[in-house]
């Protein structure tokens, strides 16, 4: 639910645009970059699962989060801004490979469903919560404040994945021999699995 706030932020882009005399299409610009290079980033994060504990990687997330959301608010420059917001979206980047990865192996088969719907529920609630509160903290404290309240909120809850979710352990990716798969072998079986979802679309040929 924080990383969805934080797509509350948009909310506050036409204060930004005006704060940092900007036009739209450079706007438009820094935030797709942003986007961009923080989407990249998931396949980073998922790498280096391999290596250390996915809570560990999470909570960092929530922190790069905050550390960005939080150097947004001091931006005097579209290029400041732009540093910032790249940092903010590359801490949003571990969640999808990470956290549903860890929702997914805590729960049987019975309740992954019920599991999963809460999940990304709440992700949807914080889509909703997120403009709401934002709104009226910038109409009462500014935009810069606004963001400097919600990196707050970030770091808590970055600091808190790290501290509690602890029992969870590092991805380890193994074969049916039990031996650790390297990332080459896993992106072949990945691709032979989706071919071989292609034959079995594409059916035998009734002519």
């Amino acid at each position: 639910m924080m990383q969805h706030i934080f797509v509350g932020t948009s909310v506050l882009f036409p204060l930004i645009i005006a704060d940092l005399n900007l036009n739209y299409t450079e706007f438009g610009v820094v935030v797709a970059a942003a986007s961009l290079i923080g989407g990249l980033f998931q396949i980073v994060f998922s790498v280096a699962s391999r290596k250390i504990a996915r809570h560990v990687l999470l909570g960092f997330g929530n922190i790069l989060l905050s550390f960005g959301t939080f150097l947004m608010g001091l931006a005097n420059s579209v290029i400041y801004f732009l540093g910032a917001r790249t940092i903010a979206n590359v801490g949003v980047a571990p969640q999808h490979p990470m956290g549903t990865a860890i929702v997914s192996e805590k729960f049987d088969r019975k309740n992954i469903g019920k599991a999963m719907g809460i999940h990304y529920g709440l992700a949807y609630v914080g889509n909703i919560i997120g403009p709401l509160f934002m709104t009226f903290l910038a109409a009462a404290t500014g935009w810069r404040n606004t963001l400097f309240v919600f990196a707050v909120q970030a770091l808590i809850v970055g600091l808190t994945v790290i501290r509690y979710l602890n029992e969870d352990k590092k991805l380890i990716s193994s074969s049916k021999e039990g031996m650790i798969s390297s990332l080459r072998s896993d992106i072949i079986s990945l691709a032979r699995t989706k071919a071989e979802s292609d034959n079995c679309d594409s059916g035998p040929n009734p002519g």
